[in-house]
């Protein structure tokens, strides 16, 4: 974390309630993409983002090291998310799947084989290990780059890369029935 960041933190751990405002700003997407790594909805992924900042706010003072912000923060998000009981299973077709697909705007047919293709790339995506799940979401689901997911996460530029190999790698043998071209897209 930068020095700016973590003065930041000490700021809000003091009460300064603008100072907590910026870290909502800069963190809001980590949390985000942390939610929906697991619940795989975008409502209930913003409720639980909302919530951790609530959660954060009240209980920043306890945290002992202003340095370990963004792992503390991402391990509210994954408890809320757990505690909710995952009302929906990302093993189901979701709601941003489909719109994803519909605003490709291919015929009926066409329609339909990618709809079934996002099916079968959600179910593989949820059969990650979480950690591979979470950085399959923030950078492709989230658009972060490379240098906001070691960040936020606090991992170096080399673990970053291993996670999504690995991420990828799994989701190429889930999806290894998928047509060469489908294949194509995960890399």
């Amino acid at each position: 974390m930068d020095s700016e960041t973590q003065t930041i933190v000490e700021l809000a751990r003091g009460g300064d309630r603008n100072a907590f405002g910026s870290l909502v700003r800069k963190f809001s997407r980590l949390v985000y993409a942390a939610a929906y790594a697991q619940v795989a909805d975008r409502d209930e992924a913003e409720d639980i983002a909302q919530e951790s900042f609530v959660k954060a706010w009240r209980s920043i003072a306890t945290l002992d090291d202003s340095r370990a912000f963004a792992g503390w923060l991402v391990r509210i998000a994954s408890n809320l998310a757990t505690d909710r009981g995952r009302k929906r299973s990302m093993a189901q077709p979701g709601e941003d799947w489909e719109e994803k697909i519909a605003d490709h705007g291919a015929g009926p047919v066409g329609g339909l084989l990618e709809a079934e293709t996002a099916v079968l790339v959600q179910e593989a995506v949820a059969g990650l290990p979480e950690k591979h799940r979470m950085v399959v979401v923030m950078r492709f689901m989230e658009g972060m780059n490379y240098a906001q997911i070691e960040e936020a996460l606090g991992i170096t530029g080399g673990a970053l890369r291993g996670l999504l190999s690995r991420a990828l790698a799994g989701l190429r043998k889930s999806l290894g029935h998928i047509s060469a071209a489908g294949k194509d897209r995960l890399q």
